[in-house]
């Protein structure tokens, strides 16, 4: 678990509550890693052909995206540790990531970065959040490489 996770926000409790699951999701914060186990890191690379993702622009707003290999196929990630993922993607013009990668290019700061892999035939689903360390972009193409730091990683093994 990670250190810094002493339970859930106000506005998560507010919403268990509204959804009548406040009592049987209290402690379940307690599930989530500071880093991505084994199976998650095989998960994210080998079964996973997308991922539906929300970024923080510079002044923190939420902006969704999905991530997605240049042929859509699963192998589009790669997790050299447990802490760690890198993504070769393909954008289109538009998209909030291509958007706020450019405006950001050669500024100092981390983008905030939340996601979940889907395995569709199964429905299983693991969740990631970290930052984005590097992403080389060039302005004539939408191609992207990010370098993920994963700081939460959430998901049954």
């Amino acid at each position: 678990m990670p250190t810094d996770l002493k339970g859930w926000h106000r506005g998560e409790r507010a919403l268990h509550h509204k959804l009548g699951f406040g009592d049987e999701v209290r402690m379940s914060y307690t599930s989530i890693s500071s880093y991505m186990p084994e199976q998650h890191r095989a998960f994210h690379t080998s079964k996973v052909p997308f991922f539906p993702v929300t970024i923080l622009d510079e002044s923190g707003r939420p902006w969704g995206s999905v991530f997605a290999g240049k042929g859509g196929e699963t192998g589009f990630v790669k997790s050299p540790d447990e802490g760690s993922m890198s993504m070769d993607l393909a954008s289109w013009e538009g998209d909030p990531l291509l958007e706020n990668l450019r405006e950001r290019k050669g500024e100092k700061g981390r983008m905030l970065v939340a996601g979940i892999g889907i395995e569709l035939s199964t429905r299983r689903r693991n969740k990631f959040a970290g930052w984005i360390e590097r992403s080389p972009v060039e302005n004539s193409t939408p191609d992207v490489h990010l370098e993920m730091h994963v700081t939460q990683s959430l998901g049954f093994v």
